[in-house]
């Protein structure tokens, strides 16, 4: 993937985001496995004023849920096949 693109990609979850509720200063967490998508969430995250909270896609449930509830983060970014798992948050 170029600069380019990466760029392109990043703005438009920048603004998709913005449209779903994200406003500058939120904190927002993100649960995915190393990959593009992290990159392009991360920084679609920052674009859009807000801050990112990774948190570990192999931690335990329970852990994974107080660090999203101590964070006082009211978005998830995840998979589709960790939805399930996380809906409980």
């Amino acid at each position: 993937m170029s600069f380019s693109e990466l760029d392109s990609k990043s703005s438009f979850f920048a603004e998709f985001i913005i449209r779903k509720g994200v406003k500058k200063g939120d904190v927002i967490a993100i649960n995915l496995s190393p990959s593009i998508d992290l990159i392009i969430s991360c920084l679609g995250v920052l674009k859009s004023g807000g801050c990112y909270l990774p948190i570990e896609t192999n931690y335990p449930l329970e852990r994974k849920k107080y660090i999203f509830k101590d964070s006082g983060s009211e978005f998830l970014i995840t998979t589709s096949d960790k939805i399930d798992e996380l809906i409980a948050i």
